[in-house]
């Protein structure tokens, strides 16, 4: 069976932003979580590119910044990505 994953279909997104999302979005354990916990699904980079990616995905509505620096993807924004 093919699972299928949703991407940003936004070329406004750099790709470490996009990178992001797309974890996001597909891992479940993601989908609201603290930079910790984004952190350990990218090991090769470093906390202030996690942090400047998750800041431009706030500035543009797909992530929400919640209280004691935990993040959610916006569901809204979902009806606006692709399916892969």
């Amino acid at each position: 069976m093919n699972e299928k994953i949703l991407a940003p279909n936004d070329s406004r997104l750099s790709l470490s932003a996009r990178g992001v999302l797309t974890t996001m979005l597909n891992v479940p354990e993601c989908d609201y979580c603290s930079l910790g916990t984004l952190a350990m699904n990218f090991e090769t980079n470093s906390l202030q590119e996690i942090k400047t990616a998750l800041k431009e995905l706030c500035n543009l509505g797909y992530v929400i910044c919640i209280a004691n620096s935990l993040f959610a993807v916006n569901k809204m924004m979902i009806p606006a990505m692709q399916q892969l």
